[in-house]
Parts: C-alpha cells; structure tokens; sequence
C-alpha cells in the first residue's frame, strides 16, 4: 500500500502537497518511473511489454532509458496496470 499522507510538524499532509514530493517529481523521468513500477509488480521487461499488447522487450527498454516517449495510450494503460495516476507517467 503505498503511503499518501505523512506526519509533519503534529500535522497529517498529502505526501503529493509537500515540498520534498514536488522536488522530486521534477528529477524523475517517466522512463524511470516505468522501471520502478515494473520491478515493484515483479515483471520483466518482456512481461510488461506482453501485457502491453505487441511491445517488445527493446521497446521497453527504451521507455525506461528515456529514448522512446511514453505515449497517452501506453501511458493509460500502465496507470492501469500498475494503479496509479497517469499523472505520474507523463
């Protein structure tokens, strides 16, 4: 579960809405949160790419190198996949 709320100054606040989140969103490729969550789900690359529907291994190797764009479809269906906001993708 992952955790959405942290306890900061005797107050409960959106781990989203604080400074340290929006710091490190910035450094964080959508390539690199691809791999993360892949390896969190316990996939290969060639498992992820199969679930993706005729991606290959290359192309998600791409996609975690930051070389091959998440598009809004594959970006979609990964939100889904992992169940998490797309907003995290792009």
């Amino acid at each position: 579960m992952p955790i959405e709320y942290i306890h900061f100054n005797d107050e409960y606040t959106s781990v989203r809405d604080s400074d340290w989140y929006k710091k490190m969103k910035k450094n964080i490729t959508p390539g690199e949160t691809v791999a993360f969550y892949r390896k969190i789900h316990g996939m290969t690359q060639k498992e992820l790419g199969e679930k993706l529907g005729n991606f290959s291994k290359q192309n998600i190797s791409e996609i975690e190198r930051n070389i091959r764009p998440v598009s809004k479809k594959t970006a979609k269906q990964l939100a889904e996949l992992f169940n998490i906001s797309i907003d995290r993708l792009i």
